[in-house]
């Protein structure tokens, strides 16, 4: 799909939604351009005020893989900064979102067996492998929530004072 707005509002944003990433008979991925926005919103079920909504940031830009050689992502990211493919938010209507950030983009996690993975993304010991997404950031986050909830004193915390415990213990900088 390609969006071509013909007028834009006082605010310049275009909303697009995307609600299966399949389209026709499966064959590619649909995606999407925020395009004229320049703070991507963040996108359901995120959006809800209780979900604790996690941005992946960037820790690493190099690795040695199971090759030897040096790895690097390319373009190499800018380290501790929010990752190109995160949200940096808000919500749709302004509120704040996501709530907190966790490593995401140059996280080393184990390998399965099975996967074939391409030995660039390999690490050097052979089991673990060089991800990026939230799909790592957000685990980081949920293992910080239930070692929280794990504490008899917040065993029936609810997702807004666990989302308060998490943004008051964490490092705050820039982003």
């Amino acid at each position: 799909f390609t969006f071509t707005p013909q007028a834009i509002g006082a605010t310049g944003k275009v909303d697009m939604y995307i609600y299966s990433n399949h389209l026709g008979n499966g064959s590619g991925l649909a995606m999407w351009d925020q395009g004229l926005a320049t703070d991507g919103v963040v996108g359901a079920p995120g959006t809800a005020d209780s979900v604790i909504t996690v941005a992946a940031h960037t820790t690493k830009d190099c690795w040695t893989s199971v090759t030897g050689a040096t790895r690097c992502w390319s373009p190499p990211p800018p380290l501790n900064d929010i990752a190109s493919f995160s949200s940096r938010g808000p919500r749709r209507d302004g509120a704040v979102k996501p709530d907190i950030s966790a490593p995401g983009f140059g996280v080393t996690s184990a390998k399965s067996a099975d996967y074939a993975a391409p030995t660039t993304l390999v690490a050097a010991d052979g089991v673990h492998l060089n991800f990026a997404g939230t799909s790592m950031s957000a685990p980081h986050v949920t293992g910080a929530a239930a070692l929280l909830l794990a504490q008899p004193a917040w065993a029936n915390a609810t997702p807004s004072l666990v989302r308060w415990r998490l943004q008051t213990s964490a490092r705050a900088d820039a982003f």
